[in-house]
């Protein structure tokens, strides 16, 4: 059997890592993310006083659909893949597999939404290693969000012009790890042919394309202040960089 999907984690498994103290109610990231006890909120020590979301509707931050979190099939979509893998911070406060969860939890693993207008070129500066995870987004590309190139595998490999126009390799020898989250195509039903790439490489993305509200969020991650997981450094989003890289250039 596959990995339990996000939606379907219950309170009572182990927190990832210990959550910061509760914030004051005038904090930017009060209620950012669910209490460690949601749905079972009841065992909520803190009760009202908790600095964390005790429901969607307290949540202080966009949310997914329930269905999207749970990976219902339905929600699967092709537009879900391009437009919202990814690129909203995870709000969950309990342990799980961040990669096979749909939100985002640290900088290798979060997409730049895609109307700011990047293409699907891979950004050469963009910081690879694991033990840059923990870095800051201006330290590791010097145009920073406004950067017209790919920042990281899952931008590259979920944009609309590479999004499921290869072929998955893992198939030629096993299963493929990723299922139903590949950015890679398994079946002839769901190649894509990619629109041209009239993205300009030449310059930043001009300022209007970049919503302050949205780049404030995207820079202050609801989690910055706690401990990373050393499993969420990113590790496997070079090997798929690489062989997209390589199907981009022919290969």
């Amino acid at each position: 059997a596959g990995p339990r999907p996000v939606g379907a984690l219950r309170a009572g498994a182990a927190v990832a890592a210990v959550p910061p103290p509760p914030a004051p109610h005038g904090s930017v990231r009060y209620k950012q993310r669910f209490c460690a006890s949601f749905p079972d909120v009841g065992q909520c020590r803190r009760g009202a006083a908790c600095a964390f979301a005790h429901s969607r509707e307290e949540a202080r931050t966009p949310l997914l659909s329930p269905d999207q979190e749970k990976q219902d099939p339905k929600a699967m979509t092709e537009h879900f893949f391009m437009y919202q893998f990814k690129t909203l911070w995870c709000p969950i406060g309990v342990q799980h597999d961040w990669q096979t969860c749909v939100y985002a939890h640290n900088y290798q693993d979060a997409r730049r939404v895609l109307s700011i207008g990047y293409g699907p070129q891979p950004c050469r500066y963009w910081a690879k290693k694991p033990g840059d995870v923990g870095s800051e987004y201006s330290q590791r590309c010097k145009l920073g969000v406004a950067c017209p190139y790919s920042h990281g595998a899952k931008e590259q490999l979920y944009h609309p012009q590479y999004f499921r126009t290869v072929i998955c390799r893992d198939l030629r020898s096993k299963a493929c790890p990723r299922q139903k989250l590949c950015a890679f195509f398994h079946k002839r039903a769901e190649r894509r042919k990619a629109p041209a790439d009239r993205t300009n490489y030449s310059d930043k993305l001009p300022d209007k394309n970049l919503p302050a509200d949205w780049v404030a969020s995207f820079l202050e991650p609801p989690f910055r202040d706690a401990a990373v997981p050393a499993s969420a450094a990113g590790a496997g989003d070079a090997g798929t960089e690489e062989e997209a890289g390589s199907s981009m250039a022919g290969g």
